[in-house]
């Protein structure tokens, strides 16, 4: 009977047991494969959002159900678009940058700026080198420009917008540039927007995924070799400073607060080393960038840190923060041969805050419509739904 009692007694606190340890661990979160890191976490001040939504198959047709019935805009306008100046700039902005004098953008374009609208948390300010904006040419434009209060269009000067930076007068020497002088004025024009008003710089070319309110003083970093994690075994998006050895600065992705002295000094660089003559792409882009760095900075390396100097602070990336798949294997990893799960995409996207997919190199490459086979095909509906509308303009 005592034998009886004793038993059932530890049964009953093993049940005790069994529950308040239950109770313990439902409280603790253990890291997983699909939950969403963010890649600063080994920067002092940065607390990542780990609920943030995860990428699931979304059927473009559905989306439609849901969005197309407000699209009764008139899109046969020519709109005549404001000068950018201070008065229009704010603190929270990404910027994007039109150069090439059309008066309008393509589907893939829509498609970046409208993912920043969704989920970059800033108020995206769109430059057009044009003093108009055709809404007849461009389907997914038209859809972007009546639909997002968060987005807005400007015409900007370029000859105005180097006034009062170390870019001053340089538009003279660009337009004689015969190949490149489109690609030089958007390079200038970047350092100039964020010297002059500060904030987010993004090409037209990059699919944002998480918000970017974070990103302050950093300039990404482009390597030939992957990153290596600090723990595989627990998903960490960290990686520890210095361990990654970059080729080059890539400045399509950017933040600066105003008034810093990098974005001047990359400014005072070009124009000191700028020759028309020579018409090379790279007069005004990641090399001049790289090579500010290291003299600004007295770095002998490119490497992901926090450069901490009297100059001003800023932050090197790594590079899959923007982009999850390197240079050389963008086609490999974006546009794969084998079909791919969400469970894949998401393994793929889970460190970056961004996709920079390099559309002018790899503009041929199709939106198969299919979400196995290309990335904008599975984050097209969830991340541009307005623009994925007339996915045959990407």
């Amino acid at each position: 009977m005592q034998r009886l009692f004793l038993s059932k007694m530890n049964s009953y606190y093993f049940i005790l047991l069994f529950v308040f340890l239950f109770a313990i661990m439902s409280t603790f979160r253990f890291p997983n494969i699909m939950e969403t890191n963010y890649p600063f976490v080994y920067l002092p001040g940065f607390n990542p959002d780990r609920n943030a939504q995860n990428f699931e198959y979304l059927d473009p047709k559905k989306a439609q159900i849901v969005i197309s019935s407000t699209t009764t805009n008139d899109c046969s306008k020519t709109i005549q678009l404001s000068k950018f100046t201070a008065k229009n700039s704010e603190h929270n902005q990404v910027f994007f940058i039109e150069s090439s004098g059309k008066p309008y953008f393509d589907g893939r374009q829509s498609c970046s700026v409208e993912s920043a609208a969704i989920k970059s948390g800033l108020v995206s300010k769109v430059l057009f080198k044009s003093a108009n904006l055709d809404l007849s040419n461009s389907k997914t434009l038209c859809e972007i420009y009546y639909n997002y209060k968060n987005v807005e269009f400007y015409h900007v000067d370029f000859a105005e917008l180097f006034l009062d930076t170390p870019a001053e007068g340089m538009e003279k020497r660009v337009d004689k540039v015969v190949s490149h002088g489109l690609s030089h004025y958007s390079d200038l024009a970047r350092m100039a927007l964020v010297y002059k008003y500060g904030g987010v710089y993004l090409d037209l070319d990059i699919l944002v995924l998480r918000s970017l309110v974070h990103m302050k003083n950093s300039i990404v970093l482009e390597s030939a070799k992957p990153a290596i994690l600090m723990s595989e075994s627990d998903q960490s998006c960290a990686i520890p400073e210095k361990t990654q050895r970059a080729l080059k600065i890539n400045p399509g992705q950017l933040h600066f607060e105003k008034g810093h002295p990098f974005p001047r000094a990359v400014l005072s660089y070009v124009n000191k080393h700028y020759n028309h003559k020579k018409d090379e792409r790279d007069q005004a882009g990641p090399k001049s960038s790289s090579q500010t760095a290291k003299q600004l900075y007295g770095l002998k390396e490119l490497l992901n840190m926090k450069v901490v100097s009297p100059e001003g602070n800023f932050t090197m990336l790594p590079d899959f923060t923007f982009m999850p798949a390197s240079f050389s294997r963008i086609r490999e990893e974006l546009w794969p041969k084998k079909a791919r799960s969400p469970a894949e995409w998401n393994d793929l996207f889970r460190c970056s805050l961004a996709v920079h997919f390099h559309s002018n190199v790899f503009a041929k490459l199709k939106v198969t419509r299919n979400p196995k086979k290309d990335f904008l095909s599975f984050l097209g509906p969830m991340l541009c739904p307005r623009s994925y509308l007339h996915v045959e303009e990407f």
